[in-house]
């Protein structure tokens, strides 16, 4: 009974001391899986502040550019330009306007209420007057020979032809209009006032 009693004993001694040593293992593992994973938090983070520091800089890097591109155009503006920075700023501002006026046709189309074509009509002239008005009050910032770049629009002139041709655009039935034919038309008129508008410098 003795014998059979320490055998008892020996084998329950034995299975705790398995139970230890397993249990020991299983927490050696957890440290190599934490350790693990604090290395690959580490690695994301790191990862993360260079990513925050590299889009810091290059938001910094733009803002320094426009900063200098605002000084360099309101220094411009206090003095004379020549007549290439004028025939320059008046294409780009053409062009800037053509760009504008293709997206207002397309969206007048595509808001399906040009029924209502007194309305349309309506809304026609409240964009080109906010272009008009924008072109005038930026060219107005820049003195050619002593006088405000703005002068040499014709305002009312563009503004009648350019109603007329975005009325026109609007109201192509929908299986007949094509974006393509559309920008060409925009395209040629914008050209034929950029030509006019450059002679007008070019004679002044």
């Amino acid at each position: 009974m003795i014998l059979l009693q320490q055998i008892q004993d020996i084998d329950k001694l034995t299975k705790v001391s398995l139970e230890l040593a397993e249990a020991a293992s299983n927490y050696g593992a957890l440290k190599i899986i934490f350790g693990v994973f604090m290395v690959m938090m580490l690695l994301i983070v790191l990862v993360f502040v260079s990513q925050s520091v590299f889009l810091i800089k290059k938001v910094q890097g733009i803002s320094d550019v426009s900063d200098k591109i605002d000084n360099y155009f309101e220094g411009l503006s206090e003095s004379d330009i020549g007549r290439e920075e004028a025939n320059s700023m008046i294409r780009e501002v053409l062009n800037h306007n053509s760009v504008l006026i293709k997206y207002y046709i397309i969206r007048v189309r595509s808001e399906n209420h040009i029924s209502d074509k007194e309305n349309t009509e309506l809304k026609i002239q409240r964009i080109l007057k906010n272009i008009h008005s924008e072109t005038s009050t930026f060219l107005n910032k820049f003195r050619y020979k002593s006088k405000p770049l703005g002068i040499h629009l014709d305002v009312e002139t563009d503004t009648e032809n350019l109603f007329n041709l975005m009325l026109e655009q609007i109201y192509i039935p929908k299986e007949h209009f094509q974006l393509s034919q559309m920008d060409q038309s925009i395209e040629l008129f914008m050209q034929g006032l950029k030509l006019n508008y450059v002679t007008k410098i070019e004679n002044s």
